[in-house]
């Protein structure tokens, strides 16, 4: 029993300083196809702007890093939940926006390595 409880601690404390601890940089993407940004031969880049430590945002987070890191970002979900925030919408169609931070058009994976 005592083992057990050393083990979760110790679990715990790496999250937590994977979480808090590890560096996200600046990241770029790319999409096929979407409806804003700048094209690229034909395609939509993007740049999600970071440069942070310990956020837990849907944009820069130490888990959502490691997974573009360790999966690679054709291996994610290429239509997040987080699209359909009162933010990233328009108003009465119910399209991402223009205006829309680039994460919003980030893929994603919702079950995450680290956790």
């Amino acid at each position: 029993m005592l083992f057990c409880r050393c083990v979760a601690c110790a679990l715990l404390v790496v999250y937590l300083g994977l979480s808090y601890g590890l560096y996200v940089p600046d990241w770029k993407f790319e999409l096929l196809s979407s409806t804003s940004m700048t094209p690229t031969n034909g395609n939509f880049v993007y740049t999600v702007t970071c440069s942070t430590r310990g956020d837990h945002g849907p944009a820069c987070n130490a888990v959502g890093m490691t997974d573009h890191c360790v999966l690679g970002l054709n291996h994610l979900y290429p239509k997040p939940v987080y699209r359909n925030l009162k933010v990233t919408l328009f108003k009465s169609i119910g399209q991402l926006s223009y205006n829309s931070p680039s994460w919003c058009h980030a893929p994603f994976d919702p079950k995450d390595i680290l956790s």
